[in-house]
């Protein structure tokens, strides 16, 4: 490649070159290059054949072009994603599978069924009986292992119940019509194939992106990749960019590659992204990053949220750890003729669901909408606060509610079809004149000029948060901090305290 390898990236060519093989972890910070530096490697190291294994559908279709464009043989070298490998091993050892998204959903409901619950009790049952066999799935969890079971609900905050009897069936069930009927949803994909022990294609080399990310059941494909004689993998990651724990991923991975694998640590400490002091202010969370070689000096600037629309400019990022005020910021901007896109399709669709679930409240009427939304607010926090819930689930009903509220105060819609339309048309996956972002969604983007908004909520703390939780939190800091290439904003509704 035309980039001549840092001295990280010589050593990592160096260890794919030694002949007493093992496995390797590279602990690379953001903007790093872990791509570049992953078919670097690949270039250097020349394997008979390798699989490079990639976060999502769009990045390893993107990698796999890369690799022919590299003149690397599509059938030696593959890239893929860990779903699809657990497809490919489904579609071999039982014959090809047929998605059912709702598969699960409607074994919870037989589950819960026979539950003496009111009707508000059994939703919230199915909803927590289905996000624990998610877990169950991800995380290998036998349902009779009682401990191990007990461990995952304390760490994920759920409230044991009657509901959770019914996993049993539910997984057991699940396996059932899986193998004899071949339908599957995405998480089978990963769970299925190791309840069946099913192989896949070995190779010499197994090289795994975003390694801090993936689950146990992830992990576990990958390792089937890996030949039994003599091959070896690459497990690429920042345990500081770990911030998806909320959704299964498994919050200590990039720790238990090393015990498993018995991995030698590698480093990428080089970020080519981010300017002299935006690397000042990330390594009061990340000591060893640094920055590159001529990196400019970068600007970090206070600005109020009233001069926020004064200041943007087409291709600028706007961040914030919760959806509420992004979406405030949007409708501001769409107003001024701005073109603005949340993203996320699928956060509209989480929002857009509390409108279904007013609909839904008894005695329901448009014209007092306003008032069902307050109704459906308390009784949603007060349940949430008789189990004891965790403040990041409380926070995130309070940020769908005021969502909703806000997009109903601003469309001024006839009914409530047209604004579950309006809510879902500020929220795209595909990038506007000016996006804005989560900052979990912002994770793998950057821009020559970044906004944060409430920087104060990072890092997010609530009582009784978790220790894997508060990390999860500054670990989203981190992220926010390191999207830009020259200006970072911070951005609040009071007055600048300096810049």
């Amino acid at each position: 490649m035309a980039r001549t390898p840092s001295k990280y990236q010589e050593r990592i060519i160096a260890f794919g070159k030694e002949k007493k093989g093992g496995h390797g972890r590279v602990n690379a910070v953001a903007g790093s290059g872990k791509s570049t530096s992953l078919f670097m490697f690949l270039e250097h190291v020349q394997p008979r054949n390798a699989v490079m294994i990639s976060f999502n559908k769009p990045i390893a279709e993107e990698n796999g072009n890369k690799l022919v464009n590299l003149g690397f043989d599509p059938k030696r070298v593959k890239s893929k994603t860990v779903h699809s490998i657990g497809y490919g091993m489904l579609a071999q050892g039982i014959g090809r599978p047929h998605m059912e998204a709702d598969k699960y959903w409607d074994l919870v409901r037989e589950a819960v069924n026979g539950l003496n619950i009111d009707h508000v009790e059994r939703r919230e049952a199915e909803s927590s009986l289905f996000k624990l066999a998610q877990l169950a799935r991800l995380n290998h969890i036998d349902p009779g292992d009682v401990d191990a079971l007990d461990r995952l609900m304390e760490h994920h905050v759920l409230e044991d119940g009657e509901w959770s009897k019914g996993l049993h069936y539910v997984l057991e069930r699940g396996l059932e019509i899986a193998e004899k009927l071949r339908v599957i949803d995405y998480t089978d994909m990963l769970w299925v194939p190791y309840k069946l022990n099913l192989d896949t294609y070995s190779n010499e080399w197994v090289l795994v992106d975003e390694a801090q990310d993936i689950s146990a059941a992830q992990r576990w494909i990958a390792k089937k990749c890996i030949s039994e004689y003599g091959g070896r993998s690459l497990w690429v990651g920042d345990e500081f960019q770990a911030i998806y724990g909320f959704a299964g991923a498994d919050s200590d991975s990039f720790q238990k590659i090393k015990e498993e694998f018995d991995a030698v640590d590698l480093f990428l400490s080089i970020c080519y992204r981010c300017p002299k002091s935006h690397i000042e202010l990330a390594r009061e969370i990340v000591p060893h990053i640094e920055w590159r070689d001529n990196a400019p000096d970068g600007t970090i600037q206070n600005i109020p949220e009233a001069k926020l629309h004064e200041v943007l400019q087409p291709g600028d990022l706007v961040m914030c750890r919760f959806t509420a005020p992004l979406v405030k910021s949007c409708l501001n901007l769409i107003k001024r003729r701005v073109p603005a896109k949340v993203k996320g399709r699928e956060i509209g669709e989480q929002i857009a669901s509390v409108v279904d679930s007013i609909i839904k409240m008894p005695g329901y009427s448009w014209s007092e909408f306003p008032a069902f939304l307050q109704a459906y607010r308390r009784e949603k926090l007060h349940k949430l606060e008789m189990k004891e819930a965790s403040e990041s689930k409380i926070q995130a009903l309070l940020d769908k509610c005021e969502c909703v509220d806000v997009c109903y105060m601003e469309f001024n819609c006839e009914n409530a079809h047209k604004l579950k339309e309006a809510i879902l048309s500020l929220f795209a996956d595909e990038k506007s004149l000016i996006w804005l972002s989560t900052v979990h969604r912002a994770k793998g983007l950057e821009a020559d000029r970044t906004f944060i908004l409430q920087p104060d909520a990072l890092p997010f703390t609530w009582p009784g948060q978790k220790g894997w939780q508060y990390q999860q939190e500054i670990n989203l800091q981190y992220v926010a901090y390191t999207r830009a290439r020259q200006d970072m904003f911070l951005v609040s509704g009071r007055d600048p305290v300096h810049g």
